[in-house]
């Protein structure tokens, strides 16, 4: 970790008196000690240059906005990141929010704070990519043909993403975070919610966040009971979105069949993140019979 304080110092002119690692992932992120204040820290490999760049442009839109996002702190030179040589990572430094992931937030804050980001991010000119049925669905069919998935099994994923898809195909694409589970709301010491790890924002579904941001059930477990929190999340959250920026009713008649295309794009997510070898056959079988039971609540208490 020396090494990483000296450059702290070097490319930032902050001196470090410790650092911690954070959380673990795709990417690592620390805590950063100086004398006067904390940071965050990301290590990202240099493949995500790219969607860096995007981030970063993203990130400035939305602080000249005042909106309750992740802080960038620029370099001596004025560079949004630096390329770290001694182990070809790229370091991103970002103010410490001071507090942590929203434990119960409120559902009414929540719905006004993701429409004031969908609202922000209406006018947003700065390009994006399109998300489209590749992404979201054939991505996860394509891991299961490499992962030599049997042929029941694999008809039956393929059937049912075709049925979502037909469903939701035709929705407008518009802003999308990616990542809205509540794991990305932060809350600081004095109850102001942010919204955080924008690494996967593009042009998708909107109600693809607000699926998520609501979504109270268990990915491994299913149970009608956070089934039936997640819909009165929803009823909730939806009144105090709508209250800043308009959803058609097409659009919340598919609210449930996001979480379905959720379980198809995230499980290829992981995959790509950690190799096919972090599935197998059963844990895929798992997932058919939670998305069964997904459906049978979902055709039998409507929105």
């Amino acid at each position: 970790m020396d090494i990483y304080i000296k450059s702290l110092k070097d490319y930032y002119g902050i001196e470090i008196d410790g650092m911690d690692l954070l959380r673990k992932g795709g990417n690592l992120t620390y805590i950063i000690y100086s004398k006067d204040k904390k940071y965050i820290l990301k290590e990202m490999s240099e493949t995500f240059r790219g969607t860096l760049d995007k981030t970063v442009r993203l990130l400035k839109y939305l602080e000249d906005e005042d909106f309750p996002s992740p802080r960038l702190v620029k370099t001596l030179e004025g560079h949004a990141y630096v390329h770290f040589p001694f182990n070809d990572k790229i370091l991103v430094l970002f103010d410490y929010i001071d507090g942590g992931e929203a434990e119960a937030p409120s559902m009414k804050d929540l719905g006004h704070l993701v429409a004031t980001l969908h609202k922000l991010m209406d006018d947003y000119k700065a390009p994006l990519e399109i998300l489209d049925r590749p992404f979201y669905i054939d991505r996860y069919l394509n891991v299961l043909k490499a992962l030599d998935y049997h042929e029941l099994g694999y008809k039956r994923y393929e059937g049912y993403g075709n049925y979502l898809w037909d469903q939701v195909g035709k929705i407008k694409r518009s802003f999308c975070h990616g990542d809205l589970f509540i794991g990305n709301i932060y809350q600081d010491h004095n109850h102001k919610l942010y919204i955080m790890d924008f690494d996967t924002a593009d042009l998708g579904f909107s109600i693809y966040d607000i699926a998520l941001v609501c979504n109270r059930t268990n990915y491994f477990d299913f149970k009608e009971e956070d089934f039936l929190k997640t819909r009165r999340n929803m009823d909730v959250f939806l009144k105090a979105y709508t209250r800043v920026r308009s959803l058609d009713s097409y659009e919340v008649k598919h609210l449930d069949h996001m979480i379905g295309i959720y379980h198809y794009a995230l499980q290829a997510t992981i995959v790509d993140i950690h190799g096919l070898d972090c599935i197998g056959h059963d844990f895929i079988d798992k997932q058919w019979i939670w998305l069964e039971k997904w459906q049978e609540a979902s055709q039998k208490i409507k929105i």
